[in-house]
């Protein structure tokens, strides 16, 4: 019987690892590399104890120790490193595990994919075996290459014994998150909702994580037990290229099995296509709307497809402004202590060197905002994920035109657009009014935000006219995305010619602090974003579906 649930479970294995072959290989490289390519930079940031005294006298805040943890050794770089990449990186490897499972079991389902491949001789839990496996196989792989990659850069205080266990820790808690997911997926009927489920679970993990972590004015944690209970802070515990401990990596495993097992004696109960959670019906109160303004409803659809992402990633904006809010109380020992951000910011002139908190601002509101340009992005390219799916025939079929329907998506991107730099404004206000005994004004953090609207109008027109001319060439605008993140944020640390930050939209915005707005080239950014949109609105209507 055990026999027959899992036939040809090493096939599908090798299927799942085709379809990973190129989605799971950049996740990896840009994992490893982000994670090694860091130890050397570190190394030469904290070339001397006194840098390192100074780093950990900055971080020794509560509210930085809630956000990174605690630090267990200031006095070496495997302690520094450890401290300030581990959680940041987990969070990336949780994602990437989270899409994963969701990728191949509730997403498959949907798309018929599952169905099709029970009709062949293959057992009723092999889909699930076969994706824990590959999950297994992804993150071993995540394990020994970070873990291999950061033992080679040759830093005497991180052994090969601590650099591997780094790598596990990685590798452990994306498949915890995994095993949590694979769980959604069988209780729940979209993949959406397993998505947001699983996010919420990493977010939920953070935050239970960050509260244990908060020390109380005597540098005492009251609260340590809550860190225990979240496997990100258990796995914390570890303290990684300090004591090396491996006890908590098992104890994950340990819970991360249990947790499939679950999965498993669910997926063998459960209907196909259908979930232990019901699916919430439609709203009656539109039916009558629909017969009469179809148009309406079908922009209600588009809002009810995109709410769940729209709300995460304006909460994570949130908590990023936020994050970066919490420092400005004691900005000058922040710069001082951290040679990467000290070049970032831009230099003032002689009258205005005593605003720092302010030339900080204006330096973060250009990373806020072009990490704002991902929700409008991912907003507007759901239509994209809606037609390869085949979910538009029904809409296109009916009243609703082409262009109402891209209409829809590009109206709530639109909004996406205005309201991710307020709430970001938001977030890093109320930060800064809790930290700062003279806060800056909540205008002043508003229009450094609001002032790079009409680049991202840009990204978004450049967005909509893919969609409507090269639908197959959607992934060079987040190419284009790539490419601006590099330039502004890292290009004046790395040196990089001036000229380069105005190949992209946002090269063309003034640093409020020491330039006026010129209007004019506002207005050429906006309409340069129009055009663009026009023209993909013009293609969109006269380009085949699914094409």
């Amino acid at each position: 019987m055990i026999h027959k649930n899992f036939a040809n479970t090493s096939r599908l294995i090798k299927l799942m690892l085709k379809r990973e072959r190129v989605i799971s290989s950049i996740w990896l490289v840009i994992l490893v590399l982000f994670s090694v390519s860091l130890v050397p930079g570190l190394a030469q940031m904290f070339s001397d104890q006194d840098e390192m005294a100074t780093f950990a006298q900055t971080f020794s805040d509560p509210t930085m120790l809630a956000m990174l943890g605690p630090l267990y050794d200031a006095n070496s770089i495997g302690g520094m490193f450890a401290f300030m990449m581990l959680l940041w990186t987990q969070i990336a490897v949780g994602l990437m595990n989270v899409f994963l499972v969701v990728r191949h079991t509730r997403a498959d389902e949907e798309l018929g994919r599952v169905e099709v491949i029970r009709s062949l001789p293959v057992g009723r839990l092999a889909t699930s075996a076969a994706t824990m496996l590959t999950v297994v196989f992804i993150n071993g792989a995540l394990a020994i290459s970070t873990g291999v990659g950061i033992a080679l850069m040759g830093e005497t205080s991180m052994s090969l014994a601590g650099s591997i266990l780094y790598g596990t820790l990685l590798g452990t808690f994306g498949i915890f998150c995994a095993a949590i997911t694979a769980i959604f997926a069988q209780l729940c009927v979209s993949s959406r909702t397993a998505l947001a489920l699983g996010g919420i679970t990493i977010v939920f993990s953070y935050i239970l994580r960050a509260v244990g972590d908060m020390p109380n004015e005597y540098g005492d944690m009251p609260n340590e037990i809550l860190s225990y209970l979240s496997p990100m802070g258990l796995l914390q515990r570890s303290q990684v290229f300090v004591k090396d401990d491996w006890l908590p990596v098992l104890y994950v495993l340990l819970i991360s099995a249990m947790l499939f097992a679950v999965a498993f004696a669910l997926d063998r109960v459960r209907d196909m296509g259908q979930g232990f959670i019901p699916a919430k019906p439609g709203l009656s109160r539109w039916k009558k709307i629909e017969k009469t303004t179809p148009n309406i409803t079908s922009l209600m659809l588009s809002v009810r497809l995109c709410k769940n992402a729209m709300i995460w990633w304006l909460v994570g904006m949130f908590i990023l402004a936020a994050s970066y809010g919490s420092i400005l109380g004691g900005i000058s020992d922040f710069i001082e202590g951290n040679e990467f951000y000290g070049e970032l910011m831009v230099e003032l002139p002689p009258e205005l060197m005593n605003f720092q908190e302010k030339s900080f601002v204006s330096t973060i509101a250009i990373m806020l905002s072009i990490c704002g340009v991902i929700p409008v992005l991912v907003t507007l390219f759901k239509l994209r994920t809606e037609e390869k799916r085949g979910m538009l025939e029904q809409i296109l079929s009916g009243a609703v035109s082409r262009r109402r329907n891209l209409a829809n998506y590009t109206i709530i991107a639109m909004i996406m657009s205005v309201l991710t730099p307020f709430i970001s404004a938001l977030g890093f206000y109320v930060s800064a009014l809790a930290v700062m005994e003279d806060p800056l004004s909540f205008s002043f953090f508003i229009e450094n935000l609001m002032v790079y609207v009409p680049a991202t109008w840009v990204m978004l027109g450049v967005g909509t006219f893919l969609v409507g001319i090269l639908p197959k060439a959607t992934v060079a605008c987040w190419g284009m995305l790539g490419f601006s993140i590099f330039v502004m944020f890292f290009g004046r640390v790395l040196g990089l010619p001036e000229w380069l930050e105005f190949t992209t939209p946002f090269g063309y915005i003034p640093l409020l602090i020491i330039e006026e707005i010129n209007w004019l080239t506002m207005v050429t950014l906006t309409g340069i974003a129009a055009i663009l949109t026009v023209i993909g609105f013009v293609g969109y209507q006269k380009r085949d579906m699914i094409s």
